[in-house]
């Protein structure tokens, strides 16, 4: 009997351990180092959402030190990363081609995997003790941070490519996006409930940006518009002209919103009536990754030739930094650097005061998404669907 009772338990080992193989849950993790000490208020920040959310800034919630960082560990995923990552409670969420993976931030070790019919293909957001995303089949999941379990999940009528934001109200948390079916979505956190929508003239791909009472979207429509958070009505719509396509999302600082597009056109307007602040284009270049704001600075990776640092009052340009490869990612901003995923396979830092590289991190390959500022941690994902964390 005995004999017998450990043979089952190993065949239950050996099912366990199959299962886990053919669920794409094999990806392998190479841990390399542990991190010192920093200060709390670093090890506390998060970054819940594609630009760290609310007015999309791109800001990380603490200063990092401006030094050079060492790897923490690396994980090769079976699955296409389809988005930038999110941090949240020291967990790494990655949306990828028919998933969601849950890693361990301290290790890079894999928590849980939530599976997809349709293909993920933008940022997660992390509100409330729940994930958030969409899929190219036009639904919209929420499923909880323990376990991931479904919770609820919403359909559009089109595909899903605009990373999620949210807005605390005192009705309760509201998700906002856009979808391929020309409508812009906000839905109820606790339920998936549909509390409005509003109709645009094209696709979107860019995240809402949420400034005080309003959310504001761009599209491929080449409109910004100004939304009431709680009725969905339009206060006002900006017209940007001709094919100002704007997959790259919105950025709100001080009663202004900045834009950017394909075309290589910026454009400063005002929250409060929607008037134009002034409108700049810079020549053969093209914006596909969304601007930062930090230290009187309007931070913009171009695809084509440079990084722009512009004045946000005028649009003087402060500084650039010169690339041959150009970059399809969106900065962030942490303290005095600007952390920058190119499409050379390197990560850049730059001082944020003169655009000058205060170091790089070499991967190989390129990297299209935005990284992710957290617990003294910059998380970021390469097109080899590897995902790396450093660590001082």
């Amino acid at each position: 009997m005995k004999t017998r009772g450990l043979f089952a338990i190993l065949l239950l080992l050996l099912a366990i351990v199959a299962a886990r193989f053919w669920l794409g849950l094999r990806s392998e993790t190479k841990l390399v180092h542990a991190s010192p000490e920093l200060p709390r208020e670093v090890l506390a920040a998060q970054w819940q959402a594609f630009m760290n959310g609310g007015e999309l800034q791109g800001r990380a919630e603490a200063e990092f030190p401006l030094r050079k960082m060492r790897l923490r560990w690396e994980k090769k995923l079976d699955a296409d990363v389809a988005g930038a990552p999110i941090v949240a409670r020291h967990t790494v969420y990655v949306s990828a081609k028919n998933c969601l993976y849950a890693l361990d931030l301290r290790t890079g070790a894999l928590k849980w995997f939530f599976s997809t019919e349709g293909h993920a293909s933008a940022a997660p957001l992390f509100a409330g003790g729940s994930i958030f995303f969409g899929d190219q089949d036009g639904f919209f999941y929420s499923v909880a941070e323990e376990g991931g379990r479904e919770e609820w999940e919403f359909e559009a009528k089109g595909e899903i490519h605009s990373p999620a934001n949210f807005a605390v109200t005192p009705a309760g948390t509201l998700l906002l996006f856009g979808a391929f079916d020309h409508n812009f979505y906000c839905l109820a956190a606790e339920d998936g409930r549909l509390v409005w929508s509003f109709p645009t003239d094209s696709w979107t791909y860019a995240s809402p940006a949420v400034a005080g009472s309003l959310a504001f979207c761009g599209g491929c429509d080449s409109k910004l518009r100004a939304l009431d958070l709680q009725t969905g009505r339009e206060k006002w719509n900006v017209s940007l002209n001709g094919n100002l396509d704007m997959a790259a999302s919105p950025v709100c600082s001080a009663g202004r919103v900045y834009v950017a597009s394909f075309e290589g056109k910026v454009a400063c307007i005002k929250i409060s009536d929607g008037t134009e602040v002034w409108r700049r284009e810079i020549k053969d270049e093209s914006f596909n990754g969304s601007p930062a704001l930090a230290a009187g600075k309007l931070i913009l990776a171009g695809q084509k030739t440079a990084v722009y640092a512009l004045d946000p009052a005028t649009s003087e340009t402060l500084w650039t930094f010169p690339s041959r490869d150009g970059f399809d990612a969106s900065p962030a901003v942490s303290g005095g650097g600007v952390y920058l995923p190119g499409n050379d396979g390197k990560l850049h830092v730059l001082d944020i005061q003169n655009g000058r590289e205060a170091w790089s991190f070499m991967v190989g390959a390129s990297l299209p998404f935005a990284p992710a500022l957290a617990e003294g941690c910059v998380v970021f994902c390469d097109s080899d669907n590897t995902v790396y964390c450093l660590e001082y």
